[in-house]
């Protein structure tokens, strides 16, 4: 016999069925609301936040002052990430760019360091790792996880491993197991990611 998860439902299971919203046909629960933040590909002056386009894995990150980033990948070439800034509020703040110069940057990972692992969706893809509140050119490769056709990344801390994924038909899940502590880019300090097994 298979064996079950002992797992309880989380409060959203109880929402009722999904209704279609006035954003772009979104379907949500009845009494929650929807809006558009940002639009890949169009500019500002039609009252959009300007995103880049194909816009693909993403996580969101929290701010000192209760705002929040929420960070996006853009899975087309020239590639990279976007960040929004969110008050606490919850209005846009600011657009910016925490990665410039990369292709197809596909899925990725939030650290527990609080850092965005960015990974590129071709056959010689980097990992990059990024800060949330930083810019582009604080952003550091990490060919030590690896140089292939990258997907997601998944960091692991009581074992000290970073599990990552391939984006291919025949792909393969990787372990990269760190060797030691490092501050990352943001000065916390993360997992070493330049060396491990």
């Amino acid at each position: 016999a298979a064996t079950q998860l002992p797992l309880q439902p989380g409060p959203l299971s109880q929402i009722g069925p999904l209704v279609e919203s006035d954003v772009d046909s979104i379907l949500i629960p009845e009494g929650f609301s929807v809006r558009r933040v940002a639009r890949a590909g169009l500019p500002a002056s039609l009252g959009f936040t300007p995103w880049h386009q194909a816009p693909d894995g993403g996580a969101v990150f929290m701010a000192d002052d209760g705002g929040w980033v929420y960070v996006s990948n853009s899975e087309s070439t020239p590639g990279g990430v976007g960040a929004l800034r969110f008050n606490a509020s919850g209005e846009v703040t600011d657009n910016y760019r925490i990665l410039r110069n990369t292709r197809r940057n596909c899925a990725g990972g939030a650290t527990p360091w609080q850092t965005w692992l960015s990974c590129e969706e071709v056959g010689d893809g980097l990992v990059y790792e990024c800060d949330p509140f930083g810019d582009a050119d604080s952003a550091v490769a990490h060919p030590a996880l690896g140089i292939f056709n990258h997907e997601a990344a998944a960091v692991d801390m009581p074992t000290r491993s970073v599990y990552l994924t391939e984006d291919s038909g025949s792909g393969r899940l990787y372990r990269f197991t760190a060797i030691g502590n490092a501050p990352a880019i943001n000065g916390r300090e993360g997992l070493n990611l330049d060396a491990g097994l």
